[in-house]
């Protein structure tokens, strides 16, 4: 792509000096594909920005500066956003045959003037963007600097690389692109499952604002619903025939903002619809409120919906898919819901014996059943557990997300401490915005005694997974981090919360006897102990440190030397 770089000039009073991470992104071939197909090329280009480009980049307090036809630069306040972002994009790309881009990020001071940006972080970006591999990105080493323990697995050092323009090399690291990602989202398309699409939303008043608005928005509610394992979720243009819709118009009159959202069902009925009001003087926290409240109000209207479907169907009727939906709404991680779900996967491996979807979340339900010492239901499923696991290696070829759970189950049966540390780092390289893969990786960190990257990957879970059935054991995982780190009156505070949220999950009970303990807060650690034996009787130390086979660490002695004050027998 031809792209004037703009060069500082001493005229330029009035330019505004800021600290931003600038990303500048490139097609690859664009103009062999206008001279071979200029309408079908311009058809991906406006798909990609509708669909992709511009929700992400908003979704990410991103600001487009500049459009290129080929090209954008975009600046954003973080070095995390803008490479999630990019990560992002990238890994959604993997699998549109007609579209590829390079990516550079850089990290550094920006002139504005009016709408455009100038200085050497957009010279550096651009020649970045030069030296990446089609559907990679390169981030300079400033910019790796600011990334946390779930981003930087993800990049290869690249050395210092002197930069046309640019008087000091300057390092770099690289991502060639998602490893396996075709294969993995081939596998992973669930055809059967209820499918929502979210129509790119309307403005009213199309200024920038307004748009990235709407954009962002747009965004929040694919990230929010699609974290849902038993929804297809994603952005559309155009809706497909056979889905729901979720359709919405943004309107802005002076400093007044209100969004109006319609859910519409496969047959066109209108099955739900909100009005939320909101001003321009708090726009970021309007935005989330009002992303959370129609995720609920809209996931409340599907359950209700498919869970009289699957009903009125009868269990004589139900298919695989179905019992998979019904595997994933019952599940709580209480007893009854191990007992329910477990019949869910049964149902699904007789009607459906080479799908790897049953033997996953199979292999899930008993690890964590393990882990918390629901002994009758391991060993009522002891046969199976293995024959599962293998099952899903078997049938993945261990490409797709199921990797994490099934390293996850591995090292839990296993304890094979360095290969936990190998599978850690290859699934949150590969797979580091995946709701299953932070999750497993959350614990197995807990469980080696790495409470900093466990608490990386709760956030960045909490981020893109809070409406997963896994979400019941974020909370927990949380307080878990933060007693393994020290910080006991934080995990009391994370895991009050979580308790609130989810008040049979037994795993909370067990962190917080031993954080109150170790704040000699005894009365309150007996007593949460106390309710974590009425959930699940009989438990020693020796069980809980067998069954997540706990390596010896500090931290980890906080957790056990806590439990034992509350009263825990050894």
């Amino acid at each position: 792509m031809a792209r004037n770089l703009h060069i500082l000039r001493p005229q330029m009073h009035s330019a505004r000096r800021h600290l931003a991470a600038v990303l500048a992104a490139d097609m690859v071939g664009y103009s062999k594909q206008m001279n071979e197909d200029a309408d079908r090329t311009l058809a991906n280009l406006r798909r990609l920005r509708v669909e992709l480009f511009s929700p992400l980049v908003a979704g990410h307090h991103g600001k487009l500066v500049k459009n290129m036809g080929d090209g954008w630069i975009v600046t954003f306040e973080s070095a995390a956003d803008a490479v999630t972002c990019a990560m992002r994009v990238q890994d959604k790309l993997v699998t549109e045959a007609n579209v590829n881009l390079r990516i550079g990020i850089h990290m550094g001071d920006v002139l504005k003037q009016d709408d455009d940006v100038f200085g050497d972080a957009v010279n550096i970006a651009s020649r970045l963007e030069a030296l990446c591999l089609p559907g990679g990105l390169v981030i300079s080493d400033t910019v790796f600097g600011g990334l946390d323990g779930t981003l930087r697995p993800a990049f290869d050092a690249g050395g210092d690389h002197e930069l046309k323009n640019i008087p000091m090399p300057v390092r770099v690291w690289t991502r060639g692109g998602l490893v396996g990602a075709a294969e993995t989202r081939a596998l992973e398309k669930r055809s059967g499952f209820p499918m929502l699409n979210i129509v790119t939303f309307t403005v009213t008043d199309d200024n920038s604002e307004t748009r990235d608005l709407a954009d962002a928005l747009t965004h929040d509610l694919a990230t929010y619903l699609g974290s849902s394992d038993w929804l297809e979720c994603g952005i559309k243009a155009r809706p497909d025939r056979d889905a729901f819709r979720l359709i919405g118009k943004l309107r802005a009159s002076g400093n007044r903002l209100r969004l109006e959202t319609d859910l519409i069902s496969p047959e066109g009925k209108n099955i739900w619809a909100g009005k939320h009001d909101g001003s321009k003087e708090d726009t970021f926290d309007w935005q989330d409120q009002t992303g959370e409240a129609i995720t609920g109000q809209v996931f409340g209207a599907l359950l209700d919906r498919i869970s009289a479907k699957l009903a009125a169907k009868g269990e004589a009727e139900m298919t695989a898919e179905d019992w998979a939906v019904k595997s994933v709404l019952v599940a709580r991680f209480d007893r009854q819901s191990f007992c329910d779900g477990l019949r869910c996967v049964e149902e699904m491996i007789r009607l459906r014996p080479d799908w790897p979807y049953p033997y996953e979340w199979g292999s899930a339900f008993l690890t964590s059943a393990s882990i918390l010492q629901f002994k009758d239901i391991v060993d009522r499923y002891a046969p199976v557990r293995q024959i599962w696991l293998d099952k899903a290696m078997e049938l993945t070829g261990g490409s797709s997300s199921s990797r994490a759970i099934i390293a996850f189950s591995q090292y839990a049966r296993f304890g094979d401490v360095a290969e936990a540390r190998k599978d850690l780092n290859s699934f949150l390289r590969d797979l580091p915005f995946n709701p299953e893969a932070l999750m497993m990786a959350g614990y197995m960190s807990l469980f080696i005694g790495d409470p900093q990257t466990a608490l990386d990957c709760f956030s960045r879970f909490y981020t893109v997974g809070r409406y997963h059935p896994f979400m019941v054991a974020c909370g927990a995982g949380f307080g878990g981090a933060y007693l393994m780190s020290g910080r006991f009156e934080d995990a009391v505070e994370e895991l009050g919360k979580a308790i609130l949220s989810f008040p049979n999950y037994s795993g909370s009970y067990r962190y917080l006897a031993a954080a109150l303990a170790q704040l000699d807060r005894i009365d309150e650690a007996r007593t949460a102990l106390a309710k974590m034996k009425e959930l699940v009787p009989d438990v020693t130390i020796s069980d809980m440190r067998r069954a997540g086979r706990y390596v010896d660490t500090p931290g980890t002695r906080y957790y056990f030397d806590g439990l034992k004050v509350a009263g825990m027998p050894e």
